[in-house]
Formats: C-alpha cells, sequence, structure tokens
C-alpha cells in the first residue's frame, strides 16, 4: 500500500511539473511576441517623438505601472477564489465574481477618473502636460481596471494560450492603434490615448474568451475573506511598483525634460526583467493557489521548486541584458532607442544593476524591507542628484542594500522541517512560508 502511495505521488508530483514546463513554454512564448510588440512600440515612440515629448509620455507610463497595483491586486484575487470556486464545483459563484468585480470596478474608474482630472492643476504641473495631453491619457482609466477580471478567470483555470493570447493582443493593439493615430497626425496625444483604446479592445477580447464560462446560472457570493486578501495583496504589489517607478518620477522633477528623456530611454530598458518577473508570477500563482485551496501534503516543496525556477528565470534574463550591456551598450541604445540617445549608452549598465533584486515573497518580510528600500532610495536620489550618473548610482546603492538584506532573510523562507520534534513549530514555519497566502483559521 504505501509503495502503491508513493508511487501515485510521485506521478502527481511528476504531472505538476510537466504541466507547469508546458504552461510556462506557452505564456512564456506569447509573452517574447507581446514584448516584440511592446519593443517596436517604444522603438517607433523614441524616433517618432521629440525627446521632450517622449519624456512626457514615459512619465505618463509611469503612472499606469501604479495602476498595476490594482491591476494585480484584482487578477490575484479573483485568481484565487476562481480556483476556490472551480474546486468546490462552484460554476455559478464564478460568474457572480465576475459581474459584481466588473460592476464595482467600474464605479470606482468612474470615481477615479473624475479625481484624477481634478488633480490636473497639480499634477499636470507637475509632469508639464497640457490638459489635452492630460486628457487623452486619462480615458485609460475608465477601462484599465476591468481588463484584469477576466485575466485572473484565465489565469485560474489554466487557460494560458488564451492568457498569453490576450497580453499579446494588449501590446500588439498599442503598437497598432498609436501607429495609426500617429500616421493621421496626432503625434503625442494620439500615443497617449492609445492605452486607452488598446485597453478597450483587450475587454472586449476577454470577455469574448470566458464566454462559454459564463453560460450558468448565478450563485450567491459572501466571502468573508476577500477583502483581508485584496489589502495583503494590494500592499505587496503596491511597494513592489512603487519601488519601480518612483525614480521616474523624480528625475522628472530634478532633471530637465531633455535629460529626464534620457533616463526615460534607459528605464525603458532595464525595467524589462520587473515585467519579465511579472509574467514568470502569472503562471506561478495558480498553481500556488491551487496547492492552497487542496491542501496537498507536500506542497512546501513543490512551491520551493517553484520559487527556484522563477528565480532562474529572471536570473537569466538579468544575465542577458548585463551582458549586453557591459559589452554593446551603444548598439542596444541605438537598435532600441535611436542615435539621439546615444549619450545616455555609457549609463546603461548601471540603469540594468539599479533594477536587478530577489523576488521575495515573504510577506512580512518583504514589505518591511521593500518599504525601508523605498525610503532609502527616494531619500538618496533627492540627495544626490548632480547628474544622471550619480541619480542611477544612488539607486544602485539602495538596491544592494536591499540585495544584502533579502539574502539574510532567504534562509527563513524554507525552513528544515520539524514537524517530527514539534509539531507547532512545524505549523508555525509552513505559515511563514506561504508568501501571499491567507493564514486559515
Amino acid at each position: 500500500m504505501i509503495s502503491k502511495k508513493t508511487k501515485t505521488i510521485d506521478k502527481k508530483e511528476e504531472s505538476h511539473e510537466e504541466h507547469l514546463k508546458k504552461n510556462s513554454r506557452i505564456l512564456m512564448f506569447y509573452t517574447i511576441l507581446g514584448g516584440i510588440s511592446s519593443f517596436f512600440f517604444y522603438f517607433m515612440l523614441a524616433r517618432v517623438l521629440s525627446i521632450e515629448d517622449y519624456s512626457l509620455f514615459y512619465a505618463f507610463v509611469a503612472i499606469t505601472y501604479f495602476f498595476m497595483i490594482p491591476q494585480e491586486t484584482v487578477k490575484m484575487v479573483t485568481a484565487k477564489y476562481t480556483t476556490k470556486f472551480l474546486c468546490q464545483n462552484k460554476f455559478g459563484k464564478i460568474k457572480t465574481l465576475y459581474l459584481k468585480s466588473n460592476k464595482l470596478i467600474f464605479i470606482y474608474s468612474l470615481v477615479g477618473f473624475i479625481i484624477f482630472l481634478a488633480l490636473y492643476p497639480l499634477v499636470g504641473e507637475f509632469l508639464h502636460a497640457s490638459f489635452t495631453e492630460y486628457l487623452m491619457f486619462s480615458f485609460c482609466i475608465l477601462v484599465i481596471f476591468l481588463v484584469p477580471v477576466s485575466w485572473g478567470i484565465l489565469q485560474s483555470t489554466n487557460k494560458f494560450k488564451e492568457l498569453g493570447l490576450l497580453s499579446f493582443f494588449y501590446h500588439f493593439f498599442l503598437l497598432i492603434v498609436a501607429a495609426i493615430l500617429i500616421l493621421l497626425g496626432f503625434g503625442l496625444n494620439g500615443s497617449l490615448v492609445s492605452i486607452a483604446i488598446a485597453d478597450f479592445m483587450c475587454l472586449v477580447v476577454g470577455w469574448f474568451m470566458i464566454r462559454p464560462m459564463l453560460k450558468v446560472r448565478k450563485e450567491g457570493l459572501k466571502e468573508k475573506g476577500i477583502f483581508k486578501y485584496s489589502l495583503a495583496v494590494f500592499a505587496i504589489l503596491g511597494l513592489l511598483i512603487v519601488m519601480n517607478t518612483v525614480d521616474v518620477f523624480i528625475a522628472r522633477f530634478f532633471f530637465s525634460r531633455a535629460d529626464s528623456g534620457l533616463y526615460s530611454g534607459i528605464a525603458t530598458i532595464s525595467k524589462t526583467i520587473f515585467f519579465v518577473a511579472i509574467a514568470v508570477a502569472r503562471v506561478m500563482f495558480p498553481k500556488v493557489a491551487e496547492i492552497d485551496e487542496l491542501g496537498e501534503g507536500d506542497d512546501k516543496e513543490e512551491s520551493k521548486n517553484l520559487l527556484k525556477s522563477s528565480l532562474i528565470i529572471n536570473g537569466t534574463m538579468f544575465l542577458c541584458l548585463m551582458t549586453g550591456a557591459l559589452l554593446f551598450p551603444e548598439l542596444i541604445v541605438r537598435v532600441v532607442l535611436g542615435t539621439k540617445y546615444l549619450a545616455i549608452a555609457p549609463l546603461l549598465k548601471y540603469a540594468i544593476l539599479s533594477i536587478a533584486f530577489p523576488m521575495n515573497w515573504n510577506k512580512k518580510l518583504t514589505a518591511r524591507v521593500i518599504a525601508a528600500f523605498v525610503f532609502l532610495q527616494i531619500a538618496l536620489t533627492i540627495m544626490f542628484h548632480d547628474s544622471l550618473k550619480q541619480f542611477i548610482l544612488m539607486t544602485v546603492i539602495s538596491n544592494i542594500w536591499l540585495f544584502v538584506l533579502l539574502l539574510s532573510t532567504v534562509k527563513n523562507l524554507y525552513p528544515k522541517p520539524e514537524g517530527s520534534e514539534n509539531p507547532e513549530n512545524s505549523e508555525n514555519h509552513i505559515h511563514k512560508g506561504q508568501g501571499l497566502k491567507v493564514k486559515k483559521r
């Protein structure tokens, strides 16, 4: 009996591993296609727009990074509870979750749109943007938070082909719409409003993708833990987004439009690592949520393997970018951004180094460490910004500090099992290593 059980578990683990690899390959393929479309999008804008206009456009793009906080929160929360309802065979609750989420999010989006417009005297002046430019960008607020609901449902149901296509379509729509509007003579305004149009098109495509799942009768939905779980996810993602965007706004404030435009250019290249990390997390999260819901016994070892896989992928991307920045900085800048950005090529290696950090999902430790890192980064860059090089080096210094702190805490993620000696301690260890999971009562 023991032998058969062991074989069954081994087979199950092998199927999980193969399933993860297959899904990773599918999503990575479409992520690469989306990345190519995104590359051509920024490639086109860097050449068509002036450095000053591109600086303003990238400052608006940096604002959308903050939008990723509620976006990714909606994705993860929707994915978690969709997984839970699937495991319970409560398909009607998935439909209710979809409808209620979209209704609530649209109301908040409409309020956010009005508030954002009201903030024009403050934000517009800070960005040196006209009201027309500000308005064109503002339209994206109405739709940008609705797409993640469909995304989360696709993610939790392991429809990675559709998920990858949706990711690709966004970048593809963004490229095509922006190209058409620029050709029609709308310039920067066309580039800004293309964000809203691409999001709306993805909203429609996402609805068509999940429509077969919505052909069921609605069921009542009363989940007490959704709000608490949403806050935990929101806090972690918020810190991560702030960490990867605050430098753009500080540079925009202290440097001229031309210099901040140069900085925005190399930031476009260096932050590739961050978006690859987000893509990897989208593959990993449904599996972790499924393990959490089903309560499988050996989940800690499997989640440890998932963490290793994600670190290998992110580390490989960093090494490739860093090697290219060391050997061919001018070539990379010339190909990606154009010759007018060549003055910033010697700083590319520092910019890439400043974005590299280990993705530690230990909730309590990560929140405290990253919050301290953000404070240090803001303080150093505000105090030392005599040149772009000094500005970037301050980010590198704070990043090294972050790396050392996370390195000292990583051993606490997966402590050695002590269940046989003290079950209570073992249970505590499991709670510490679960990352974003909500502690069950």
